[in-house]
């Protein structure tokens, strides 16, 4: 497992969906496919990786870093390996 890999599942492990549920659960928090219901924690889980792995995809020694957002989730990768995993649900941006 390279050291990306083996960052982000570090992360992953500690990373606390517990409370990212009761946030969405708190306000109403849904995915367009979840028919309605909040999203379980095997779902937010899923669309981490599948951030990840986006993000990950092209990063080389070149860039600083990449991003990737989605259901609120953001995940960014840099290129000395370290991982960030962030739940963000409110954002502003000029």
């Amino acid at each position: 497992m390279n050291k990306l890999k083996e960052n982000f599942e570090n992360v992953l492990l500690c990373f606390d969906f517990q409370k990212v549920h009761a946030i969405m659960s708190l306000l109403g928090w849904t995915y367009f496919d979840s028919n309605n219901d909040v999203p379980s924690i095997s779902s937010m889980k899923r669309c981490v990786k599948d951030l990840f792995d986006k993000a990950s995809y092209s990063i080389d020694e070149e860039d600083y870093c990449h991003s990737v957002m989605s259901g609120g989730f953001k995940v960014t990768v840099y290129c000395s390996g370290e991982v960030l995993i962030e739940f963000i649900p409110v954002s502003e941006e000029s």
